[in-house]
């Protein structure tokens, strides 16, 4: 999506002139941070969830690479977050699944 956007500010610029290709730009600029950044959170999302998440070897990779923080909203355990790479995400899961 980025590259077809930047292509096409590149092409406009050159056919019409920088008027059109500083319109275009301004114009892929927003739709890039409106629908683009959304799309490519929602292709993230999904390559983690089908990938990252079946195998443990990913997982770990991807948990010390950092940026990865997980969500509890269960009351019964006090909810929580653990942050990837300084918090114990093993540990994190034994709370939430700790039964009493």
């Amino acid at each position: 999506m980025v590259y077809s956007l930047l292509a096409l500010t590149c092409a406009l610029w050159w056919w019409f002139g920088w008027q059109v290709g500083m319109g275009a730009a301004v114009a892929s600029l927003l739709l890039y941070l409106s629908l683009g950044k959304a799309f490519l959170h929602r292709r993230i999302e999904r390559r983690v969830r089908e990938q990252v998440l079946e195998d443990v070897v990913r997982w770990r990779k991807l948990w010390s690479f950092g940026g990865v923080t997980l969500r509890s909203t269960d009351d019964a355990t006090g909810g929580g977050i653990c942050a990837s790479p300084g918090d114990n995400w093993m540990e994190f899961v034994r709370r939430l699944t700790k039964t009493t």
